[in-house]
């Protein structure tokens, strides 16, 4: 599952309590590990932590992070916690760093045709450290910048910070189905995070600030699609977009899918074929969602993922 959550700040902090406590607050997300990167765009440095929560391998190459003693001063922070699922290794620690050190990544989801875009980043000469689909993530983005979206087969909610822009990309999956929470405040800076939960515990959000519209009519009417959250700031990252960050409250969502405009008529396909195409399609879904380095189970729903 994993989490990820962070902050682009207005004004620079030496503070790491913040960070600290929006990943505790999804720590259950995530038993494996859990890392920090606090950067300063402004100054052109950064610096990776780990937590008492990873493996050896990690604590040993970074320092732990505590919330209760000061860091470099920073506008950026990202953090992540790990489910283990492609990759099972310390190598696949997040959040992860490019070789060039300009590009660091923290992502929540997973990557179902990792196996052929790392095939193809391959062809065109870039390296690879680990088996993990995160990489693979990281290595399309500095092949294809944000054109690696449009490419990707999965679920996934990230946090991208580039040195070079400086900012940072928010980005999700076609469908939404990993979660992004979104906290635009004019005066702090902008925050985000896969629960609300961890926006709350960044002080950005009020313990009373209901939206009391959005609470009544999911309590009446079942009605929950209204493009916000039951709390008045909590925004609801959009599905299918992409959007830079830096550090002010101004975005402008990109869409980088849509639903098809047209649909096929009963004289363009036999309904023959149209069954065939849908079981080819689902064994293929079903196929890629194979790939773990975990034991797989099947659990019969009803709904369809």
């Amino acid at each position: 599952m994993c989490g990820i959550a962070g902050y682009f700040l207005q004004q620079a902090s030496v503070s790491g309590a913040t960070l600290a406590a929006m990943s505790a607050a999804i720590a259950h997300r995530g038993p494996d590990d859990e890392g920090f990167v606090l950067a300063s765009p402004d100054a052109g440095r950064s610096q990776t932590f780990s937590s008492a929560r990873s493996p050896l391998a990690v604590r040993e190459r970074w320092p732990e992070l505590n919330g209760a003693y000061d860091v470099p001063p920073h506008r950026v922070g990202l953090a992540h916690v790990r489910y283990s699922i492609i990759d099972l290794s310390p190598a696949g620690h997040q959040p992860m760093w490019s070789p060039c050190g300009q590009v660091c990544l923290t992502f929540n989801g997973e990557i179902y045709n990792y196996q052929e875009l790392r095939q193809e980043l391959t062809e065109r000469g870039l390296a690879f450290r680990t088996g993990s689909d995160t990489e693979v993530l990281l290595n399309g983005y500095l092949a294809w910048g944000d054109g690696v979206l449009e490419r990707l087969n999965g679920f996934f909610a990230l946090a991208l910070y580039d040195a070079r822009k400086p900012g940072v990309m928010l980005a999700r999956d076609r469908l939404g189905k990993a979660h992004l929470y979104l906290r635009r405040d004019g005066g702090r800076g902008v925050y985000w995070a896969s629960e609300i939960k961890a926006l709350r515990a960044a002080s950005c959000i009020g313990a009373t600030d209901i939206d009391v519209a959005a609470v009544s009519e999911f309590i009446v009417s079942g009605r929950r699609d209204r493009g916000g959250t039951f709390w008045k700031d909590a925004e609801d990252f959009p599905p299918a977009h992409f959007a830079w960050f830096a550090g002010a409250g101004d975005w402008e969502p990109r869409r980088y899918w849509d639903f098809p405009r047209t649909r096929w008529a009963a004289a363009d396909i036999s309904l023959q074929q149209a069954s065939e195409r849908l079981a080819d399609l689902l064994a293929d879904a079903l196929r890629i969602r194979f790939r773990a380095d975990v034991p797989l189970a099947l659990e019969l729903s009803g709904g369809v993922d």
